[in-house]
């Protein structure tokens, strides 16, 4: 039976044929409601505002026949989906059904109407008219799963979703990305009707460039990939990953671009990073090469000088002081020792000077040679002295650091054309990971820093990068020989420490030097440990898999007087374990192993034997195996390698503890 609220629409020109109708749908479907038509244009306005389950439409009609009718039905939308029943007397009619069936009909009714087959076709398209809607609503249920799944991947998108109007030439969206990346809310993107705010004046030439060439039909594809600043709300630059497709209209006419923008910032910067710190490597290659190359040309010029020197001197001891050849000679020997004294400033660049080292207070070296120092720069500079209070000791040859200060202070005295100042720091300094991420060649650590700083003219960024490259230098002829700050960096090299300039021209220049710290260590005597005390009868479970150091283990063991089981596996030392009878002291295990790790080890060996204690060792630290939450922090552990000693007295203390 059809449910109530059947609705028919009939359109017919007859009001015979409608008054039919009305009678036979009274007799079969009591409940419904008949809406009826004269005209094809009055009866699309009803079914556009009732809605119908079903129409019956007549095919002769003046002004709009029932095909006309019934095309201009199915192409809204809002009707397509209602069955349409053509009414026609001409049942034989070949070519109307064939044209009835192309505007879109479903069934045909010949008149006079059968009530029965009426009734049948009716029901029929009521239920074609139900499983329409049903789809329909499926259809329109997985639209909006769709939308809802589109949106909230839009709404949750890190990167910028958009699309681009290309007749207003604004965004007409842009998903909220786009106020995390660059400051913007939707709306305000949205309502912008110029580029300029997002873009600065170069990019904007360069993205229109791009994406002009899809408009003008000279790009390769209908894609435009690209990288490109642009303007967060608070002024700083945003580097975006643009990558739009152009889509066209019905008419093949450009409309719009839509795209997605991906904030690249974090990899342009490690990019330039990774750029600055390789520039930085090279340089310190190439200083290391500029460092064999002058210890090489020092050394062989050295031998050179020797001879040149020791015949010197022989030849004037067989010469009167009052002969001019004795003169010339002295020029000879001077200009040899000048000589001399150049290939060692080269040896100390290339870090090949002979040095003796020990532990001492910069401050103290400092402060000792502060009146030479004074004297070396002159009246007109000032000279501050500004030591660091409870400054740890370096290791270091004094010498060195004569050289390094005396040179240091040149090389800012020549800076300053008149009067100034010159300042000399010095400080306890700690350098981490982060410390060292801009600066190619840091270590982390503790250091003593020298700082020197003058007031000069400063240095341009070109010139540092060679300012410690020996007989590189600005000065006039006659000057300078280039290899003062090249002594200093060679020192500071050899002493596994490291320098860094900062300078600007005319603000003056600071070096900063790092030397490592080195505890000043006051020895106490340690008493050995007697043999017969590290001696004991235990059992020991030695677990290793490197079969040497299970070997040696179990040998060194046995001489102290334990017994001692071994495996080379943790499923064999289980099984050992399992068959023991008597008990097991100590488990020695390697802490990484095949089939499971030591503490795992220790922990199904303790349930066979709950008084066994345990002696970890590994290659690894402790601290970092229990970094790695293999172990936990305090646990007895032994560092490999380890020698006999270590060995014996580890495991005393293990049992004894």
């Amino acid at each position: 039976m059809v449910k109530n609220g059947l609705k028919i629409l009939a359109i017919d020109d007859s009001s015979i044929n409608l008054m039919i109708l009305e009678s036979v749908i009274k007799d079969a479907f009591p409940e419904a409601t008949l809406f009826t038509a004269s005209t094809g244009i009055n009866g699309i306005e009803l079914a556009q505002i009732n809605d119908p389950d079903v129409i019956l439409l007549d095919i002769v009609m003046p002004g709009m026949d029932g095909f006309e009718v019934c095309r201009k039905l199915k192409q809204d939308q809002r009707l397509l989906d209602i069955p349409v029943i053509f009414l026609t007397a001409l049942k034989t009619d070949r070519e109307s059904r064939i044209r009835a069936l192309d505007a879109g009909c479903e069934a045909f009714l010949s008149r006079p109407i059968d009530e029965i087959e009426f009734t049948a076709q009716i029901r029929a398209m009521n239920r074609i008219r139900a499983a329409r809607r049903l789809e329909r609503k499926r259809a329109e249920d997985a639209l909006l799963e769709s939308e809802k799944k589109y949106r909230f991947i839009v709404e949750n998108s890190n990167d910028i979703i958009w699309t681009f109007d290309l007749s207003t030439m604004t965004f007409n969206f842009c998903s909220n990305a786009v106020e995390q990346i660059l400051g913007y809310s939707e709306d305000e993107v949205e309502l912008r009707n110029t580029l300029d705010d997002i873009f600065p004046i170069e990019t904007k030439r360069n993205v229109m460039a791009e994406f002009g060439k899809l408009l003008d039909g000279n790009a390769t594809s209908n894609r435009v990939l690209m990288e490109a600043q642009h303007c967060h709300r608070d002024g700083f630059l945003v580097w975006l990953e643009i990558n739009a497709v152009l889509q066209k209209d019905d008419f093949g006419r450009p409309a719009f671009f839509s795209g997605v923008s991906r904030d690249i910032t974090g990899r342009k910067q490690a990019d330039a990073e990774r750029l600055r710190l390789e520039a930085q490597l090279r340089q310190a290659q190439k200083m290391e090469s500029i460092g064999l190359l002058a210890g090489g040309v020092a050394h062989d010029f050295n031998n050179m000088l020797g001879v040149i020197i020791g015949h010197a001197e022989l030849v004037m001891e067989q010469v009167d002081p009052g002969e001019e050849a004795y003169n010339d000679l002295e020029e000879i020997l001077k200009a040899a020792n000048r000589s001399a004294n150049l290939t060692h400033q080269l040896l100390a660049f290339a870090r090949k000077q002979a040095i003796n080292p020990v532990i001492l207070d910069l401050n103290d070296a400092i402060s000792g040679m502060l009146k030479m120092l004074r004297r070396l720069i002159g009246e007109d500079i000032r000279l501050v002295w500004k030591p660091g209070s409870e400054l740890w000791a370096v290791k270091i040859d004094p010498a060195q650091v004569d050289q390094i200060m005396a040179n240091l202070l040149v090389n800012a005295r020549d800076a300053i054309p008149g009067v100034g100042d010159v300042s000399i720091e010095t400080d306890n300094v700690v350098i981490n990971e982060a410390d060292c991420l801009g600066h190619a060649g840091f270590v982390p650590g503790e250091y003593v820093l020298i700082s020197v700083s003058d007031s000069g003219s400063g240095i341009d960024k070109e010139t540092v990068e060679h300012i410690f490259e020996p007989f590189y230098t600005t000065k006039e002829m006659g000057k300078g020989t280039g290899l003062g700050l090249a002594t200093v960096y060679g020192i500071v090299k050899q002493n596994n420490g490291f320098i860094y300039v900062y300078s600007e021209p005319g603000k003056g220049s600071s070096f900063k030097i790092y030397l490592p710290m080195m505890e000043k260590i006051i020895e106490i005597e340690k008493e050995e440990t007697p043999r017969k005390l590290l001696e004991g009868l235990e059992t020991v479970l030695l677990v290793e898999d490197e079969g040497a150091i299970l070997k040696i283990g179990r040998s060194i063991l046995e001489r102290y007087g334990y017994t001692v089981i071994s495996a080379s596996t943790p499923g064999a030392a289980l099984t050992l374990a399992g068959e023991f009878k008597g008990p097991v002291h100590l488990l020695i295990t390697d802490v990484v192993m095949p089939e499971m790790n030591g503490k795992e080890m220790w922990e199904k060996i303790s349930h066979l034997h709950p008084e066994t204690k345990c002696l970890f060792m590994s290659g690894y630290t402790a601290d970092a195996i229990a970094h790695h939450g293999v172990l936990d922090e305090g646990v007895n552990f032994l560092q490999k390698p380890f020698s006999v000693k270590v060995l014996a007295e580890k495991v005393r203390k293990t049992l004894d503890g």
